[in-house]
C-alpha cells in the first residue's frame, strides 16, 4: 500500500526532473502531461491480517481527496470481497498539469514564480518565438531573481539585442537602472536569452584572457608579475623547473630557489599553460590540495604535460597530516585519471571519508623542505636559465606587470 506521502516524494521527483521542460513549453500551466500514481491498494487478504492498517490507509486519502487542486484526480475503485463485502478503495492518482505536480510536491509558489516570470518575457518580446527554448536552462536562475530583477533582464537583453558587437567589458555596459555588478552576476541568464532571439552568442563583449601570477624565484628586476598565456609564450626562458601551485597564498611565501619559477596554475586552468612552450620544456612541478578536485586537476596537467610530477599529494602526506584534514564540501565523483599508484592511493583513501588536506595546513617547514629536496638540480647542471639566454628575466621581457 502506498500512502499520501509516498505519492509526495514521487511528485516531488517529477517535479525536479520536469520543471524545466514544462516552463519551456509554449504555455507552461498548460503543458501537455498526464502522470499516474498507483496506490497499489490491499488485497482482501492484506485486509484480513491488519483491518485498522487497511482503514486507516483508506482515511489517508480520503483526506488527501479535497477540492480546489485543478488537475489532481484520485480514482477510486469498488472491490467485492467475501469476508468483507463491497469496499470502495483509491487505486490511483493522476495528474495533469505541471501545477498540478506542483501542488503536491509543495512547490506550487516556485512552480507559480517561474510561471509568471515567463509570461512577462513571453510578453516582452511577444514575437520573438525562440524565447521558450532558452527557459529550460533558464528555469533555475529565473527563481532566483528578486521582482525588482525582472524589468533589469528585459532592460540588459534589449539593450545586447540593440548592441550585438559592443566590444565592451561587462561592467561597462550601459543600461538604466543596472548597477556595474548587475549584469556580471546575471550574465549567463542574458546570454541565454539573447541568444534564444538571434543575438550574439557570446553578447558581443570582450573578454579579457586570463592572467597568471608568476613568481621567479631566482631574484633579479623583475620577480613577480601577471601575464596571459599568450604574453608568458613570448618569453625566452630555460627555467630550470617550474612549480605550479594550485593556491596563490602557497605561492606567495616560496623561497629563493636558484633556476625555478613558480606559477599560480588557479585549479582547473592549469592544462592552460601546456601552451607555454618554456613551461612544457621544462621539468614539471604540480602542488595542490589532497582532495579530489586537487587530485583530478593534476590528472588533467598530466594530459597535457605529461611528465608532470606532484609534491606533497600522496597517501604518506595525508596519513602524515591527518588531523589537519576536513570534511570536502563538494567532492569530484568522476574519474581521475593518470595518477601514480601513491596518488591513487590517497584518492581511495580521501573517498572512503570524502577528506580534504588543504595544501596550506600542511607544516610550512615541511613543505618547504620537500620542495627544497626535489628541486635540489644534478650535479654539474646549470640552476639558472640556460645557455645564450639572460639568467634574470628582464623588464623588457614582459608586456603586462600588475
Amino acid at each position: 500500500m502506498r500512502s499520501p506521502e509516498d505519492l509526495t516524494a514521487w511528485a516531488r521527483r517529477k517535479y525536479a526532473a520536469g520543471f524545466r521542460g514544462w516552463l519551456g513549453q509554449t504555455t507552461p500551466g498548460a503543458a501537455d502531461l498526464t502522470l499516474g500514481f498507483p496506490t497499489d491498494p490491499p488485497t482482501e487478504a492484506v485486509v484480513a491480517a491488519d483491518p485498522a492498517a487497511a482503514a486507516a490507509w483508506v482515511r489517508a486519502w480520503l483526506r488527501f481527496d479535497e477540492p480546489g487542486r485543478p488537475g489532481v484526480e484520485l480514482h477510486w475503485a469498488t472491490r467485492r470481497w467475501p469476508g468483507f463485502g463491497e469496499q470502495r478503495l483509491p487505486v490511483r492518482v493522476v495528474l495533469r498539469s505541471p501545477s498540478a505536480v506542483a501542488a503536491v510536491a509543495g512547490q506550487t509558489r516556485a512552480w507559480q514564480t517561474l510561471s509568471d516570470r515567463a509570461d512577462v518575457l513571453r510578453a516582452a518580446w511577444p514575437d520573438q518565438d525562440g524565447l521558450p527554448a532558452a527557459f529550460p536552462g533558464a528555469a533555475a536562475k529565473l527563481g532566483l531573481l528578486g521582482d525588482a530583477d525582472l524589468p533589469r533582464l528585459i532592460g540588459a537583453v534589449n539593450w545586447f539585442l540593440a548592441n550585438p558587437e559592443s566590444g565592451l567589458l561587462v561592467r561597462q555596459v550601459p543600461v538604466e537602472g543596472v548597477d556595474t555588478k548587475w549584469i556580471e552576476r546575471h550574465v549567463d541568464l542574458v546570454r541565454r536569452l539573447v541568444t534564444a532571439m538571434g543575438g550574439a552568442v557570446g553578447l558581443g563583449l570582450r573578454v579579457e584572457p586570463r592572467r597568471f601570477r608568476v613568481r621567479v624565484l631566482d631574484g633579479g628586476v623583475l620577480t613577480d608579475f601577471t601575464a596571459p598565456t599568450s604574453e608568458l609564450a613570448g618569453l625566452e626562458w630555460s627555467p630550470t623547473c617550474v612549480l605550479l601551485v594550485e593556491n596563490r597564498d602557497s605561492m606567495a611565501p616560496l623561497a629563493d630557489l636558484p633556476g625555478v619559477v613558480a606559477v599560480h596554475a588557479q585549479g582547473l586552468a592549469a592544462p592552460e599553460l601546456a601552451v607555454v612552450g618554456w613551461i612544457a620544456r621544462s621539468r614539471v612541478l604540480y602542488w595542490g590540495d589532497l582532495d579530489t578536485h586537487g587530485l583530478r586537476i593534476l590528472g588533467l596537467v598530466r594530459q597535457v604535460l605529461p611528465g608532470t610530477e606532484s609534491l606533497l599529494m600522496d597517501r604518506a602526506t595525508l596519513d602524515r597530516f591527518s588531523r589537519f584534514t576536513v570534511t570536502e564540501p563538494a567532492p569530484f565523483r568522476g574519474e581521475v585519471g593518470h595518477l601514480t599508484p601513491g596518488e591513487s592511493q590517497a584518492l581511495r583513501a580521501i573517498r572512503d571519508r570524502d577528506l580534504r588536506l588543504e595544501q596550506e595546513r600542511i607544516p610550512w617547514d615541511h613543505a618547504t623542505a620537500t620542495i627544497t629536496n626535489a628541486l635540489i638540480p644534478p650535479v654539474g647542471a646549470d640552476p639558472h636559465f640556460g645557455p645564450g639566454v639572460a639568467t634574470r628575466p628582464e623588464a623588457s621581457d614582459h608586456v603586462a606587470i600588475v
